[in-house]
């Protein structure tokens, strides 16, 4: 717009430049003919002062209307990198927006994803209560099946014994003969064990008199007299009279 206006004046300089010319070159005449030098000599140095400040100006204006043209150049320039910048960014825009869809369809297949770990774990842990469960039950008849084999081997036991009492029997007249047999040989027994008490028991006297005596010894001050010997011996004889009364109950 500046540029249009700059070279419309640069015309009508040009045309009042022409007419200046002619206005001079007739002024020229007309002066000739009046022959008033000193106002010939006047006129014409405005005149020549006029058409050098208009020369001037029209230096000026050509001057600025390169300057115009090159900043409307420029302002061109500035105009297409913008206009390709404008392109880049839509384009951009465009990849962005690509670029959102792909991660927004990520998300939901990860979402999903997440959905059927979060589920296969709470059958994970479904599964192994479930597999607790079953293993607490095996060990339930596992302890079941050990007391039953327990008991078969129990009963097999009795079994054999009876078989043997049943063998024995043929000593017997009857079985009334058999009752009071085992009768005897179970007082028998209870005699022999009674006795084998009361000789375990004279037998471990000594042995409690002198784990009495390290008790005592324990309790007492260190001071005590005599109190040095039980307090240094006291590891090894309570040792040794473990050993004395597991000796005494083997031989018995």
């Amino acid at each position: 717009m500046n540029a249009t206006s700059d070279l419309e004046v640069l015309k009508s300089l040009e045309t009042l430049e022409g007419l200046i010319t002619g206005g001079i070159k007739k002024a020229e005449d007309l002066l000739q003919d009046v022959w008033d030098e000193e106002t010939f000599t006047q006129v014409r140095s405005e005149l020549v002062q006029t058409r050098a400040e208009l020369q001037q100006s029209r230096s000026t204006l050509i001057k600025n209307q390169h300057k115009s043209q090159q900043e409307r150049e420029s302002l061109e320039s500035v105009l297409a990198e913008a206009l390709a910048q404008r392109t880049a960014l839509e384009q951009s825009g465009s990849e962005y927006k690509q670029l959102y869809f792909d991660i927004s369809k990520q998300a939901q297949r990860g979402q999903a994803c997440l959905s059927s770990l979060t589920s296969s774990i709470q059958n994970a842990e479904q599964a192994n209560t479930q597999i607790n469960a079953t293993l607490e039950q095996v060990e339930v008849v596992q302890q079941k099946v050990s007391a039953v084999d327990q008991k078969y081997q129990e009963t097999v036991q009795l079994k054999t014994q009876i078989t043997e009492i049943v063998e024995r029997m043929g000593d017997y007249n009857s079985f009334e003969a058999l009752i009071l047999s085992l009768k005897t040989a179970t007082a028998k027994l209870q005699d022999e064990q009674v006795a084998a008490q009361t000789r375990l028991q004279v037998a471990l006297e000594p042995t409690d008199r002198k784990i009495n005596r390290l008790i005592m010894a324990q309790c007492a001050p260190w001071w005590w007299p005599s109190n040095w010997w039980w307090k240094t011996k006291v590891s090894f004889t309570a040792k040794r009279m473990a050993t004395e009364r597991s000796s005494m109950k083997q031989l018995l």
